[in-house]
C-alpha cells in the first residue's frame, strides 16, 4: 500500500508535513504514560519536525501563530525583568530561559498544528484515539502491577515494602488530561463499529485509573470537565461574560481568598481516611496562607521569577504544612503574586480573558464546549497541584492546547454553528 493511500492527499497538498507532526501529536501520551518528563522537549521536537518538513515540502515556512508568540514573548520578558529585583538574578535569568526553550517551541508547534488540521484532522481522528488506550493501559499496568513499568524504565529493583502510587501520579494525570481529548476524539469519528470500540476502551480504562490511583487531581480533573462539557452554555454570551468575570475576579483577589479558605475550611478537611485528607488540602491551604502573608510585603512587583525556592522561612503556623518554606506554592496564581505581584496578575488576567475570548470564537458549540471543559480542568488543576514553571507541566498545557486546535474546526469547515 503507497503513503498516499495510508494518507491521502489534501487539496493543498498538505501530506507528508502533515502526516509527521500528527503523528508525532498522536504519540505523545504514550510516551508520557512512561516518562512524563518528556513533554518538556517533545512540543520542541514537533516543531524542528514540522518545520523542516514543511519547507521542504512546500519551499516556504508555515504561517506562525501571532498571538502564542505575542504571550510567549510577554512571560519572557517578564520574567526575565524581574531578574532585576529577585533574591538570585543568576537563577531567575537561567529560569526565564528555560522557560523560554520550552514555550517558544510551543508557539510554532501550535502554528503547525492550525496550518495543518484541515489536511491531518482525519488521520489523527482515528490514530489518537488508538493511542490514548495504549498510555491508558500503560498506566493501568503501573497501577495494579506495582509500578512494573515504572521501575522497568529506571532500571530499579522494586520496593519490598510495596508500591507508592504518588510516584506515577505525574504520568496518571498527564495521560487522563489527554484522554479527554480523546474522548472528544472519539466523538468526531463518523458512526462506525471503530467508533464505538474506542468509546467504551477509552472510558473503560478511565474508570480503571481512577478507582485504583490516589491522584485527586486526576478525579477532579474529570468532574471538572464533565461537568462544563455537559453544562456550559456556550451558546450564552452572558455566561462567557460571567465566567470570564469570575476567573479574573479569583487572580485578582487570590492572596486575600486563599487566606480566608485557609481560616473557614483548612480544620474540615483535615483528618485520616476520607478524600480531602488523601489530598493533602489542609496543608496546601496553610502554604496558600503563609506564601498570601508574604505577597502583601511586596504586592506591586513581588520577589522575582522562582522567589519561593530563595525564601527560607516564611511566617507559618504549621498546623498541617510539615515545613515552613516550600519550592513553589502549588497554586499558578499564587505563584504569579508572589513572583509578580499585582504587575503579574494583571497580566495573567490578560492571558486568561484573551485565552476565554478565543474559546469563545471556535465557530462549532460542541467545539467550543470541549475547550472550555479541558480549560477548565487544567486552570482548576493548575491552581491547586503543580508548579507552574515546570517544563514538563508547560509542555503538557501547551499540547493540550494543541490537541484542542487539531480536534476544532475553523469557520470554513463548521456545518452546525
Amino acid at each position: 500500500m503507497s503513503f498516499r493511500n495510508i494518507f491521502p492527499q489534501d487539496k493543498d497538498g498538505t501530506n507528508y508535513s502533515a502526516f509527521l507532526v500528527f503523528s508525532l501529536l498522536a504519540l505523545i501520551p504514550v510516551i508520557a504514560a512512561f516518562v512524563p518528563r518528556a513533554l518538556a522537549i517533545l512540543p520542541f521536537v514537533i516543531a524542528v519536525v514540522g518545520f523542516v518538513s514543511y519547507r521542504f515540502e512546500f519551499r516556504c515556512w508555515p504561517e506562525k501563530s501571532r498571538a502564542f508568540l505575542v504571550i510567549v514573548g510577554m512571560i519572557f520578558a517578564l520574567s526575565l525583568t524581574s531578574s532585576l529585583w529577585a533574591m538570585d538574578q543568576n537563577f531567575a535569568v537561567e529560569r526565564s530561559l528555560k522557560v523560554l526553550s520550552v514555550l517558544l517551541p510551543c508557539a510554532f508547534g501550535f502554528s503547525l498544528v492550525l496550518v495543518l488540521r484541515q489536511a491531518g484532522r482525519d488521520f489523527f481522528l482515528r490514530v489518537f484515539p488508538a493511542c490514548v488506550i495504549v498510555a491508558g493501559v500503560l498506566c493501568a499496568i503501573d497501577l495494579y502491577a506495582n509500578g512494573l513499568i515504572y521501575y522497568f524504565v529506571r532500571n530499579m529493583a522494586p520496593h519490598e515494602g510495596g508500591f507508592n502510587f504518588s510516584l506515577v501520579n505525574r504520568n496518571v494525570n498527564t495521560v487522563v488530561l489527554y484522554m479527554l481529548a480523546g474522548v472528544f476524539a472519539v466523538k468526531g469519528l463518523p458512526v462506525s463499529r471503530l467508533k464505538y470500540i474506542y468509546g467504551v476502551l477509552i472510558v473503560g480504562i478511565l474508570g480503571v485509573l481512577l478507582y485504583r490511583t490516589d491522584s485527586q487531581s486526576a478525579h477532579v480533573m474529570v468532574a471538572m470537565a464533565a461537568l462544563f462539557w455537559i453544562a456550559f452554555p456556550a451558546r450564552s454570551r452572558w455566561a462567557w461574560l460571567g465566567m470570564t468575570a469570575a476567573i479574573v475576579l479569583y487572580v485578582s483577589l487570590a492572596p486575600w481568598l486563599v487566606q480566608f479558605f485557609y481560616n473557614q475550611f483548612a480544620s474540615y478537611v483535615v483528618g485520616n481516611e476520607d478524600w480531602f485528607a488523601r489530598s493533602y488540602m489542609s496543608a496546601r491551604l496553610e502554604i496558600w496562607d503563609y506564601v498570601a502573608r508574604r505577597v502583601t510585603e511586596s504586592p506591586i512587583y513581588g520577589f522575582g521569577l522562582e522567589a519561593t525556592r530563595h525564601i527560607e522561612h516564611f511566617e507559618a503556623h504549621l498546623r498541617y504544612a510539615e515545613t515552613d518554606y516550600v519550592l513553589h506554592p502549588h497554586n499558578a496564581t499564587m505563584q504569579i503574586w508572589i513572583e509578580f505581584g499585582a504587575v503579574g496578575a494583571a497580566f495573567l488576567c490578560g492571558v486568561l480573558a484573551f485565552l476565554m475570548h478565543k474559546i469563545r470564537s471556535i465557530p462549532r458549540v460542541s467545539d467550543r464546549r470541549f475547550a472550555m471543559a479541558v480549560f477548565m480542568a487544567m486552570f482548576f488543576i493548575a491552581n491547586t497541584a503543580y508548579g507552574l514553571w515546570q517544563g514538563w507541566w508547560l509542555g503538557a498545557i501547551c499540547i493540550i492546547c494543541m490537541y484542542v486546535a487539531a480536534l476544532s474546526r475553523g469557520a470554513d469547515e463548521a456545518r452546525d454553528g
